[in-house]
């Protein structure tokens, strides 16, 4: 073919394929979801939505929106976290208070996170914190005499059961009860992997950090994986009762101490910024701004107490704003707690006999 003609003949196809590109492109969007994952529906919400997952690429899935019966292509590139939140039907699960877990709770969620993670990097993290991950077993947290319960406004929270004088540590969280999630991937992965109800609890509790490794410093989403996930935000500094250790360098290390006397009865608050910060996740590749109402802004994660004492009203749209925790639920009697424990352990049992 002649080189002119052969030229004319691209230009062509190139014009041809930017036509059509954007329509392709939307019916791809618009494709029916998989029969599977009809088995999300809102009368199941706590089925796991693993078998949505296309074996080629396993972080593609049909993301069904909160506004409707419509669903529409969500991957590793456009899926946000507004997607994420509509795909687990947070807001619907968040309506009805979430149980204080139990320790079989806790060490599923473990077991989940070690399956779905490239054993390399879990190794890489290991050595260089000079601490093995041990994720089977029980783990004591606390080493003060604290528990977790409901707090009034703000979902789930940790409180003194007997006073405790300042500079007594509260808790430790050791390595083996974080997740670590070096990219958005091993994020949207880990949340495919576990029960919806699960799933919205863990975007709650998830922060971005700075992780310094052997060879480089990055940010990562840490999720903790234990009852520490409840601590709440001190929203003003004078509400502050507990702090966190610092190295060298100024980087908590997830170990805490009364700042104050807490008395028995208080809850314990702390700083979200003395641990996280909010830029990083636009590093992590997950910021979007629907994100506003999970994880956006940590003075504002517990920002019910401030509207308590304003006499207004919690915006529906803040349920899970309310803390680490983020449940923005009151706290009920004792017999529905113990209900809502039982069965949270019963979805656990299956995965517990295995």
């Amino acid at each position: 073919m002649h080189p002119l003609r052969r030229f004319v003949w691209v230009m062509s196809w190139i014009h041809l394929v930017s036509r059509i590109a954007p329509a392709l492109m939307e019916d791809t969007s618009s494709l029916s979801a998989p029969q599977e994952c009809l088995a999300f529906s809102d009368d199941n919400n706590d089925a796991s939505i693993g078998e949505c997952l296309n074996e080629s690429d396993p972080l593609t899935v049909f993301a069904k929106t909160k506004s409707g019966e419509d669903f529409r292509y969500c991957n590793a590139v456009n899926c946000t976290t507004d997607d994420i939140w509509d795909l687990f039907q947070c807001d619907e699960i968040f309506e009805n208070e979430r149980p204080i877990h139990a320790d079989a709770t806790w060490r599923y969620l473990r077991k989940i996170y070690q399956e779905a993670m490239d054993p390399d990097f879990l190794s890489e993290v290991s050595a260089d914190e000079e601490e093995p991950f041990s994720f089977e077993t029980d783990v004591v947290i606390f080493q003060a005499p604290i528990e977790a319960r409901h707090s009034p406004g703000k979902g789930r929270g940790l409180f003194a059961k007997e006073d405790i004088p300042a500079g007594t540590t509260l808790f430790r969280a050791p390595l083996s009860t974080h997740a670590i999630f070096p990219t958005d991937v091993s994020f949207r992965k880990y949340l495919l992997m576990i029960p919806a109800h699960l799933a919205c609890d863990v975007m709650v509790w998830s922060y971005p950090v700075l992780l310094e490794l052997t060879n480089s410093t990055t940010g990562v989403i840490c999720t903790d994986l234990s009852e520490t996930s409840f601590l709440n935000d001190a929203v003003d500094d004078d509400k502050e009762n507990a702090k966190c250790r610092t190295d060298s360098d100024g980087i908590c290390e997830m170990s805490y101490y009364a700042l104050t006397n807490i008395k028995a009865g208080d809850e314990i608050l702390a700083k979200y910024a003395d641990f996280s910060s909010t830029e990083l996740w636009w590093d992590v590749g997950l910021r979007s701004k629907g994100w506003d109402y999970a994880n956006d802004d940590e003075d504002d994660r517990s920002n019910a107490s401030e509207e308590e004492d304003e006499g207004e009203d919690e915006p529906e749209e803040n349920d899970a704003a309310d803390g680490k925790d983020g449940d923005g639920m009151e706290e009920s009697d004792a017999e529905d707690d113990d209900d809502d424990e039982e069965e949270d352990d019963d979805d656990m049992k299956e995965d517990e006999d295995e």
